[in-house]
């Protein structure tokens, strides 16, 4: 028996290896410290197909909220493509400080507006807000219907919500997925939307049965 073996006896390497999953996934969801540093840096290179794909679909003005900005990448591209409109909310304490000395300069110019928030409570009035997205951030909510109720009430009619995830079926391969994920079908997601005062106008396929980008309307 090797040294390896028999040191791994069987309700250690479960039990570490359950609590190190929990707590990636718990960086994924709400990233603090270096761990969150690290969570968000590999959503960076993660999900890069999903930001170009948003970009694609964000309109080119407007009053624009991030939910979920991580550290700050999406807002920051938009800045350099010249949007001056932008807002984001963000339930991590330690991104929202950390982005916000990152983008000084441009909440200092007024072009970025950052406040820590979650999709069920956003600090905003009703139907000031011309596009909402978010970027894999939905396995987090409460649930898909107090989500895009508060997301509805804080859009204008006729609004643009666009919403990045990935496919339930390969996103619950992944192990971190069994630790506080909310997955969902693309039907489910879509069902909602419509149940919650939206028109699903199409579904972007980022990357087949793997990644999806969700262009919808406010009614």
């Amino acid at each position: 028996m090797s040294i390896y073996s028999s040191y791994m006896m069987p309700a250690y390497p479960i039990s570490w290896r359950t609590e190190m999953l929990s707590y990636l996934a718990s960086q994924f969801h709400k990233p603090n410290g270096f761990g969150g540093r690290c969570a968000t840096l590999a959503m960076n290179v993660i999900n890069r197909a999903q930001y170009h794909c948003v970009m694609t679909l964000i309109p080119p003005q407007g009053h624009i909220l991030d939910i979920g900005f991580g550290n700050g990448k999406m807002l920051k591209r938009l800045l350099q493509k010249g949007y001056r409109n932008l807002y984001g909310t963000e339930i991590s304490e330690s991104c929202l400080s950390i982005v916000e000395r990152k983008l000084l300069w441009a909440t200092q110019k007024g072009y970025v507006h950052l406040q820590r928030g979650t999709a069920e409570q956003l600090p905003y009035d009703a139907s000031c807000m011309d596009c909402i997205y978010s970027i894999n951030t939905i396995y987090f909510w409460n649930t898909l219907h107090e989500g895009l109720q508060e997301i509805a009430r804080v859009l204008k009619p006729q609004g643009t919500l666009v919403l990045a995830c990935y496919d339930k079926k390969w996103m619950g391969r992944l192990p971190l997925a069994a630790h506080g994920f909310q997955l969902y079908e693309l039907e489910e997601i879509c069902t909602a939307l419509k149940r919650n005062g939206f028109m699903c106008v199409r579904v972007a396929v980022v990357k087949e049965n793997k990644a999806y980008c969700i262009y919808a309307k406010r009614l």
